[in-house]
């Protein structure tokens, strides 16, 4: 059973800070602790011990990163729901720490835009010293709708024309259900729009350029915004058509409850 239904961001994240629903299982691995929410901060305290150490003896950066992607996680449950998963993620190591000191992580907005969030996390030590600053962005919900299944999986349509067959056992479903689809923008690549590989294609909004990759916001006729992660030179014009494909098995589908669909097993 999902504990999140029912609750906004807020109250969900409100709810575990207060005892009266449970952590996530990655509790046990990274022990951490909801110390304070409120709509434009989120900030956790974790205390290090001997399994998250490196072999220098300090904390090893992966339980850094760790703490700044689920701080800047639980702040974008705030502003986009149970559904969103991270784009994009970095961190800087300023400081070395160690065992048995105790940290917190800050999430922050950057920018809150209706699809996609950049967020930033300062990790700090005790002494208020700042050990590692992790920018990222996160994307919200995706929805398809389900028209059919079978032994390959289930059939949604994203789009006018368009629909995808993702191996994920979809048994407990009715046919017309509204789900969500996960796919990450760099699972996305372009396509001609005559490809045989073609899954989808969508007018461009707006283009965010990063060097070497740029974030290519998309929209369609129902309003349903899609974000791709493209080569840098790879330039289209806003209002401008743009087609790609996917792998099906990159995809992940989530039911009303935000439960994954289990994938089927390859053959």
């Amino acid at each position: 059973m999902n504990s999140a239904v029912g609750y906004s961001g807020l109250e969900f994240l409100t709810q575990i800070k207060d005892g009266k629903l449970p952590y996530s299982p990655m509790a046990s691995t990274i022990p951490m602790k909801v110390i304070e929410v409120e709509k434009g901060k989120v900030a956790y305290l974790v205390t290090p011990d001997e399994r998250h150490l490196n072999t220098l003896g300090g904390v090893h950066g992966g339980f850094l990163y760790a703490m700044a992607d689920t701080a800047a996680g639980a702040f974008a449950r705030i502003n986009y729901g149970q559904h969103n998963v991270t784009l994009n993620g970095s961190i800087n190591y300023l400081r070395s720490t160690v065992q048995s000191k105790a940290l917190t992580a800050v999430g922050r907005p950057v920018r809150v835009g209706g699809h996609i969030g950049f967020f930033e996390v300062n990790i700090t030590d005790d002494t208020g010293a700042l050990i590692a600053r992790a920018p990222g962005s996160i994307r919200g919900r995706i929805e398809a709708r389900g028209v059919g299944s079978d032994a390959a999986g289930l059939t949604l349509q994203i789009g006018v024309g368009e629909a995808v067959t993702v191996p994920v056992d979809a048994s407990a479903l009715k046919a017309g259900t509204t789900v969500t689809l996960g796919l990450r923008p760099e699972h996305m690549h372009p396509v001609a729009p005559d490809s045989a590989e073609r899954r989808m294609t969508r007018a461009v909004r707006q283009v965010e350029r990063f060097g070497e990759y740029s974030y290519v916001y998309l929209t369609s006729d129902s309003a349903e915004a899609l974000i791709a992660k493209v080569p840098g030179d790879c330039y289209t014009p806003c209002g401008e058509a743009m087609s790609f494909g996917f792998e099906p098995a990159h995809c992940h589908v989530f039911d009303a409850e935000g439960l994954a669909l289990a994938h089927l097993a390859a053959h």
